[in-house]
């Protein structure tokens, strides 16, 4: 597999499958018949692919593989989401680098990026903290 880390994308080019399956089966969704689900667990395990340890999240694995399908290894990002620079990462992106967006405060939105920080651990640029 090269230098870069085995990921689920790995075990989707092997098996066949989308990677949305392969996220799918490695968190016993139900959607995956279980035939597929175990031959996917089983070559997960074979080639080093743990399961993910968090509940449900966006996932960033239909990115990294329009992105390894172009030929991009490695992106910089508009974000303040660092769980979209892990699920990059953990697909097979490296991520070079990371600009905070600066999301503007008004009264009607005051308690936004105070629910964006501590709901899902967004970055904010210092204006904003």
């Amino acid at each position: 597999m090269g230098n870069r880390s085995v990921t689920s994308y790995d075990v989707a080019r092997r098996a066949g499958v989308s990677q949305s399956t392969v996220s799918r089966a490695l968190r016993d969704d139900p959607r995956v018949v279980e035939k597929t689900r175990l031959r996917i667990r089983a070559l997960a395990k074979e080639i080093g692919v743990r399961p993910a340890r968090h509940g449900p999240e966006p996932e960033y694995g239909g990115a990294a593989v329009i992105l390894h399908d172009l030929g991009i290894g490695s992106v910089r990002l508009l974000t303040n989401n660092p769980a979209k620079i892990a699920g990059l990462e953990d697909n097979g992106i490296v991520v070079a680098g990371r600009e905070p967006l600066h999301v503007g405060v008004a009264p009607a939105n005051v308690r936004y990026p105070e629910t964006k920080r501590r709901r899902m651990g967004h970055t904010l640029p210092a204006a904003q903290n």
